[in-house]
């Protein structure tokens, strides 16, 4: 999974649980030319996630169904 973050140095992805348990923490630091953000979710089992990815100017949560 990519996620595009645009305008930032610095983000962070929170992965949790569909029942809110907090899976993984991560901060990515990115540079100007490439604000994406590669996930490799394979580690994690079939299910529903939210993950809600923030920055200095940017919040969003994301459903996903792996």
């Amino acid at each position: 999974m990519i996620i595009n973050v645009q305008n930032t140095t610095t983000a962070h992805v929170d992965i949790y649980s569909v029942s809110g348990v907090m899976l993984q923490t991560k901060s990515y630091s990115l540079i100007s030319e490439n604000n994406d953000i590669l996930l490799d979710l394979n580690q994690w089992p079939d299910g529903v996630y939210m993950l809600k990815v923030s920055s200095e100017n940017f919040y969003r949560t994301i459903k996903i169904k792996k």
